[in-house]
């Protein structure tokens, strides 16, 4: 599908003829779009149901992923769909690729899933080729992008979720561990990490957390959760920024508040995990950012 035209603000980032485009166009939903990228986009823990849909293009555009445990290679023209509480890790991209990442609240999920009379739901597998999913993902991104009403959007959302639940929902039980029956033990470490943004603990403090030793906390903390301890941490520290950031709270203050040395050392870090610094990626999400909920967090339902 090929816009009429794109009304939403773009970006380059720091990579060579790399654009992004980032907003809210509804309440308890994000929509992430990168064009001619190379970045290993990689969220340690999804929030959200997470659904990205790659650009048919060059036969090497494919990005090659890691989620579930699981090594996956996603091509043009296929999406990757990370449920809430799994995370990913991009390891390497086949070629500059362009995608639409639409980031839904449980609470999305949940009305469709009511719906449909369907049970609490869950992607199938994290690599899907749905032709009809993909067709209303990109009819959904298109209403954005050509900047049509309010109805329209929601309309084309509503569609796009319907067949997102109804055609991609795991059918039978797999025994996947979400994350609230993960390891008692690295739940406590991962919970520790989560609220001390602020101040590194120590890995001897996580281990008598856990009741392990260091080598052994982290070997198990790596296979379960798919990234190392330190990376996890980052990733809330960023996650806790973007919050701040989107509230008001000023780069300097949030640097202060996160424990960075100052704010170009969180300047750094953020625009290596975002694309952007912290001034530049705020005012493009507030500017792709729709009607009254301009700052509504990505959290709202």
């Amino acid at each position: 599908m090929t816009f009429v035209r794109d009304a939403r603000t773009w970006l380059p980032t720091d990579r060579p003829n790399e654009l992004v485009a980032v907003g809210q166009p509804l309440p308890g939903l994000e929509i992430l779009s990168a064009r001619e990228s190379t970045r290993c986009w990689s969220e340690t823990m999804h929030e959200t149901f997470t659904i990205a849909a790659v650009h048919p293009g060059a036969p090497a555009t494919a990005a090659e992923w890691r989620t579930r445990g699981r090594s996956v290679v996603t091509e043009g023209g296929q999406m990757m769909t990370i449920n809430a509480g799994d995370g990913h890790a991009t390891l390497r991209v086949h070629a500059p690729a362009a995608f639409d990442a639409v980031r839904l609240c449980p609470s999305w999920i949940d009305d469709a899933a009511q719906a449909l009379g369907a049970r609490p739901f869950r992607f199938r597998t994290p690599n899907s080729d749905n032709p009809r999913v993909f067709s209303a993902l990109r009819r959904f991104v298109s209403a954005v992008a050509e900047d049509e009403s309010s109805f329209a959007i929601e309309s084309a959302c509503h569609d796009f979720v319907h067949r997102l639940v109804s055609e991609l929902a795991e059918t039978q039980p797999r025994g996947l561990r979400s994350r609230g029956t993960r390891d008692f033990r690295l739940r406590r470490v991962s919970e520790r990490l989560i609220d001390e943004t602020h101040e590194w603990p120590s890995l001897g403090v996580l281990g008598r957390d856990a009741g392990l030793g260091k080598s052994q906390l982290c070997a198990l903390f790596k296979r379960e959760y798919g990234v190392s301890i330190v990376q996890y941490w980052m990733h809330w520290r960023i996650a806790k920024a973007r919050t701040l950031l989107l509230d008001g709270l000023p780069p300097k203050y949030v640097a202060v508040d996160l424990g960075f040395v100052d704010e170009a050392h969180l300047s750094r870090v953020f625009r290596k995990h975002q694309g952007l610094p912290p001034g530049a990626w705020v005012s493009l999400y507030r500017r792709n950012t729709r009607g009254p909920h301009r700052r509504a967090r990505l959290s709202s339902s």
